[in-house]
């Protein structure tokens, strides 16, 4: 009975004196103020839209004080939201450290293509689907779409699954196609360092610029993707190597369960 009556003692003790601690950590980090901010940009270190500067100014900019302000006073929500307000920003996490340093993990958005459309506007796809604008201080190596691509969707709305779930826009759309495409070939460590550009025909078939091989891959559309894609990786894997592929100009991928070679004509 005793030994009960001391555990149970040591718990109260142990309890009090965590809630003591606590409240001594809070008292302690009510009274400090922010000393500073620093900024980790994560993600893919290759892509350079954005630096710390820049996203320092803009919480500056967007009203979220944070040097020599209290930290109880400081806002995390809101400079988050201020942080993805950035076009290269994909999300953001801010919080305070306890001793006084306000932190800010971000990462920034990928471009998976690049459009050109056919009255020249231009813009990214991402790796979500959304549309990015172009910046003015970074130009990623991806691969450019061209071409008869008169899609207006992407300027008024920011994802490409919004476009795959409306069948009638579909049905006359482009960029889903071409994003869905991209994104399968990036995928493959072998076929995104093959694709140099998509190009969209007068008929509105997809081709592929390859970067060795036959210059010409001929995806059609993105229905039956996975089969091109395998089917495209096995002609790479299995032909690459042999003198004969040379002679070829074009690779078809369009018809189902078919890899079509259109050869040289003398």
């Amino acid at each position: 009975m005793n030994r009960k009556i001391m555990r149970i003692a040591l718990w109260s003790l142990s309890s009090i004196a965590l809630v003591a601690l606590f409240s001594f950590v809070n008292v302690r980090r009510n009274h400090l103020t922010c000393t500073g901010a620093l900024v980790n940009i994560m993600g893919d270190t290759s892509l350079r839209f954005v630096n710390e500067l820049e996203l320092l100014e803009l919480m500056r900019e967007k009203g979220c004080e944070y040097l020599n302000t209290p930290l109880d006073k400081i806002d995390t929500r809101k400079i988050e939201v201020a942080l993805i307000t950035h076009p290269a920003i994909a999300e953001a996490d801010v919080y305070l450290t306890i001793d006084g340093v306000l932190k800010a993990d971000v990462r920034q958005r990928e471009p998976v293509l690049r459009i050109i459309d056919q009255i020249g506007d231009s813009y990214y796809i991402d790796t979500n689907g959304d549309y990015m604008p172009l910046s003015e201080s970074f130009t990623p190596m991806i691969p450019v779409a061209t071409g008869a691509i008169t899609d207006p969707w992407p300027k008024y709305t920011r994802n490409i699954q919004e476009i795959m779930k409306n069948d009638s826009i579909q049905s006359i759309a482009i960029v889903d196609d071409l994003y869905a495409i991209a994104k399968a070939l990036r995928a493959d460590t072998l076929l995104s360092a093959q694709l140099l550009q998509l190009y969209v025909r007068p008929d509105k078939d997809i081709e592929m610029i390859a970067r060795v091989g036959p210059e010409i891959i001929l995806f059609g559309n993105k229905s039956n993707l996975e089969k091109k894609v395998r089917n495209l990786k096995l002609f790479y894997s299995r032909a690459m190597n042999e003198p004969v592929v040379e002679q070829y100009t074009m690779l078809n991928l369009k018809y189902q369960n078919q890899i079509i070679c259109t050869k040289i004509t003398q």
